[in-house]
C-alpha cells in the first residue's frame, strides 16, 4: 500500500507540477517554480521530480533501489511478491530522477543482463538504455545549486554538537534541524541533495559503524556457508 501510494502521488506531482495536498500523511508543499525544489529538464521544459511522501526524490529513489535489490535476491520470497518489487521499484527509481538511485540500478540491471535468459536479457537491455539516457541527462544540468547545497551542509555539520555528530539528529530531521538552528530563507530549509550526506548526519557516526559491522558480519557468515556463492551468482 505504501509503495503504490508513493508511486501514484509522485506521478500526480510530476503531471501537475506541484504537491496534491496530502500534507496530513507527510507530503511536502511543492511547486515546480519553487526555489530549492528538485526539478528535471525534459526537452527544455522543467518538470517536478517525484517526491511521493518522502522528504526528497533521492530518498524515494533509494527506496526503489532497496526494493529492486530485494527482488533480484528474492530466492526465498514468493514469486508474486518479488514481481511486485520488480515493477514498482523500477517505476520509483525512474520517476525520482535520482542519479544515485539510477547508478545503483545500472549496476543491478547490468548484473542481471549477464545472468538471465535471452528473453529477460532483451527486456533488461531496453531498460538499461532508457536509464542511461536519464542518467547522463541529469549530468547535463547545472550543478550550481548542488554545490551551494553541499557547502551549506558542510557549514551545518561543522557547527553541530559533538553528540549530534556521533549519534545523529534523527532520521528525516535535517530540515527541522536547519529551521531550529539557522536563520535561512524559507526555500533553503530543504533536505540535502546528497542522500549519503543526509543519512550520515541524521543517523550519526557510531550507529552507522554498528550498522556496517552487523551487515558485514551477516554477509561474511552467508558467504562462509557457501564459498562459491559469489562465483555462481
Amino acid at each position: 500500500m505504501i509503495l503504490i501510494t508513493n508511486i501514484l502521488v509522485s506521478i500526480y506531482q510530476i503531471i501537475l507540477g506541484k504537491s496534491i495536498g496530502l500534507y496530513f500523511i507527510g507530503e511536502k508543499y511543492l511547486y515546480v517554480e519553487m526555489i530549492g525544489v528538485a526539478k528535471q529538464s525534459i526537452f527544455g521544459s522543467l518538470i517536478l521530480r517525484g517526491y511521493g511522501l518522502m522528504s526528497h526524490p533521492n530518498v524515494l529513489g533509494f527506496f526503489g533501489v532497496i526494493l529492486f535489490w530485494l527482488y533480484i535476491s528474492s530466492k526465498n520470497i514468493k514469486q508474486q511478491i518479488s514481481s511486485i518489487f520488480s515493477r514498482e521499484s523500477v517505476i520509483l527509481i525512474l520517476i525520482s530522477f535520482s542519479r544515485t538511485a539510477l547508478f545503483c540500478f545500472l549496476i543491478s540491471i547490468t548484473k542481471n543482463l549477464f545472468s538471465k535468459k535471452n528473453s529477460t536479457k532483451i527486456f533488461s537491455l531496453l531498460i538499461l538504455v532508457f536509464v542511461l539516457v536519464i542518467f547522463f541527462s541529469r549530468f547535463a544540468e547545472s550543478d550550481n545549486y548542488r554545490i551551494e547545497d553541499t557547502k551549506r551542509f558542510i557549514y551545518t555539520y561543522s557547527n553541530s554538537k559533538v553528540e549530534e555528530k556521533l549519534f545523529g539528529i534523527g532520521l528525516g530531521q535535517y530540515s527541522s534541524y536547519l529551521y531550529k538552528n539557522f536563520q535561512l530563507a524559507n526555500w533553503q530549509y530543504q533536505p540535502v541533495h546528497n542522500l549519503f550526506l543526509q543519512l550520515f548526519f541524521e543517523i550519526g557516526l557510531i550507529p552507522l559503524i554498528l550498522i556496517f559491522n552487523i551487515t558485514y558480519y551477516y554477509t561474511s557468515k552467508q558467504n562462509e556457508s557457501n564459498p562459491l556463492k559469489m562465483l555462481t551468482e
